[in-house]
């Protein structure tokens, strides 16, 4: 009986304690707030800005956030009365009345990786001056490498048709030559980047001359660096008194409509 009756009193004795933890030394109920900030995912060199939101019928909040300064430059912020010191910021607010209060800070990004801005210490109130329970939050900061464009300027493959190129082609090979025949005024060039961000033009092989012909491709790379290759193509003579070039005829020649 006497540990049935001690069971009740550590009972009573617990429950009293939460009901008081949840009241003010008033008796009013303790009022609640949540800190939150936003998540920013920047760049190595860029300059950004943490949103902080203390919600709830606050009337006066002071936030207290730390970082690490080998990630982040603290720049400048909207803290009230608050301040920087060293790689502690202090925000401070007072609302009119109660309601929602917001702060923010701007800072610039050192290097790669992902750092926090710990919130560690809070005092809010809420309009009757007393203190509120607080659900704190704090900021994950992605910072990402800088984006460095590819400088691949080679092709994977080079071909010609008609024709065969000599040597075989390589990517570091930019010298190539060909034989046609005659009858042959033009050649398709089949020319892919190795580098799917690469651009490929091609000009010259139209056109062709008897002898010697230099047909070029050229690769601007992503960051716009430049290779060229050349395909130096000749066109067999043709027979006695026949069309030995490949270009339109000489004003003179050109028969009447």
């Amino acid at each position: 009986m006497k540990k049935f009756f001690a069971s009740k009193w550590i009972a009573l004795v617990m429950a009293l304690t939460l009901v008081l933890s949840l009241t003010t030394p008033q008796g009013r109920a303790v009022q609640s707030c949540t800190v939150t900030f936003s998540d920013p995912t920047v760049t190595v060199g860029q300059t950004f800005t943490v949103n902080v939101r203390v919600t709830g019928a606050v009337a006066i909040a002071t936030v207290k956030v730390n970082y690490d300064s080998s990630y982040l430059q603290y720049v400048s912020g909207d803290l009230g009365y608050g301040y920087p010191s060293g790689n502690v910021i202090v925000m401070d607010k007072e609302n009119a009345g109660t309601g929602n209060i917001s702060f923010s800070m701007t800072f610039k990004a050192l290097k790669a990786g992902k750092t926090t801005i710990n919130n560690y210490e809070n005092s809010i109130v809420d309009g009757n001056g007393d203190p509120m329970n607080i659900t704190p939050g704090w900021s994950t900061v992605t910072i990402n490498a800088p984006y460095t464009a590819s400088g691949n300027n080679n092709l994977s493959s080079l071909s010609i048709s008609p024709g065969t190129l000599s040597p075989g082609f390589s990517a570091g090979t930019t010298s190539y030559s060909a034989s046609v025949s005659n009858s042959t005024t033009s050649v398709a060039v089949s020319a892919k980047a190795a580098d799917g961000k690469a651009k490929v033009a091609v000009w010259g092989n139209t056109g062709l001359s008897v002898g010697n012909n230099t047909i070029t491709v050229q690769v601007t790379a992503e960051n716009g660096s430049k290779k060229t290759y050349t395909i130096t193509v000749n066109r067999a003579a043709g027979s006695t008194g026949g069309n030995t070039g490949g270009n339109a005829p000489a004003p003179d020649d050109t028969p009447s409509p």
